[in-house]
């Protein structure tokens, strides 16, 4: 299961107003951990709970309400697997294992894992969480594994990234900001989230 001390680690997700512009700057954040023993990469989301009623209310056209609604798990796990596209170095779709949600009046707490046998290295991330609802929506993963840390940043005109660890990080435990996937730039960043009919 996903640590639920990491939550102790996470910074409050926030939404901020700068004051040249009166438009909010949405924020997610994710701590991901690759667990050595099961080879699973444990991830603890953290969201706005308003903002996934809307992006779930939006691709199903249903009214939702995640302390209520039935069948809410499945529910934000499609919504999940549609905007977070994770492929092995090899190309192939990894798909998310879902583990459970902590709700409270303004945040919820999504917890997943994602099999991955040989580590992070290598690993071609996605992440358009909001972009269908937010223009200025940035995702961040801060990576851990092991001694080495790594975290990545998403948003509309940079969508994707491929995971790697630099030469440094592997001696120093320092974090790094990977350069986006420029190859996946202009699809990934552009492409509307298409919710499936059949859940």
């Amino acid at each position: 299961r996903v640590r639920l001390l990491l939550m102790s680690t996470l910074l409050t997700t926030a939404v901020l107003t700068t004051p040249t512009t009166a438009h909010p700057f949405h924020v997610s954040l994710a701590e991901a951990e690759w667990n050595p023993k099961s080879r699973n990469l444990e991830v603890a989301l953290k969201v706005h709970a308003t903002d996934l009623e809307k992006a779930i209310r939006r691709h199903t056209g249903k009214p939702l309400d995640l302390d209520k609604s039935p069948d809410v798990d499945r529910w934000i796990t499609a919504y999940l697997k549609h905007v977070l596209r994770i492929k092995s170095p090899q190309g192939t779709a990894i798909p998310i294992k879902w583990v459970g949600k902590e709700v409270t009046l303004k945040a919820a707490w999504l917890y997943f894992e994602v099999p991955l046998p040989t580590g992070i290295e290598g690993v071609r991330f996605s992440n358009q969480l909001f972009f269908e609802l937010l223009s200025n929506q940035v995702n961040t993963i801060n990576f851990k594994q092991g001694k080495r840390k790594l975290t990545l940043r998403f948003t509309r005109q940079s969508a994707t990234h491929i995971a790697k660890f630099p030469a440094s990080s592997k001696t120093t435990g320092g974090a790094a900001t990977n350069a986006p996937d420029r190859k996946a730039r202009r699809t990934n960043s552009t492409q509307r989230v298409q919710f499936p009919n059949d859940i």
